[in-house]
């Protein structure tokens, strides 16, 4: 079974990393998580 791999960043940083790849700028690399989340906690309703 193959694992996903996601990860947590401000969304400040998801934000300027997805604009740069979108502009040519950057390209993710082999591994590199393909779904971001911007908090680790669950949020408390």
């Amino acid at each position: 079974m193959k694992s996903m791999v996601i990860g947590v960043m401000p969304q400040d940083k998801i934000r300027a990393r997805a604009m740069a790849i979108a502009k040519g700028e950057y390209k993710p690399k082999r591994g590199e998580p393909k779904i971001w989340f911007r908090c680790a906690r669950w949020p408390k309703y």
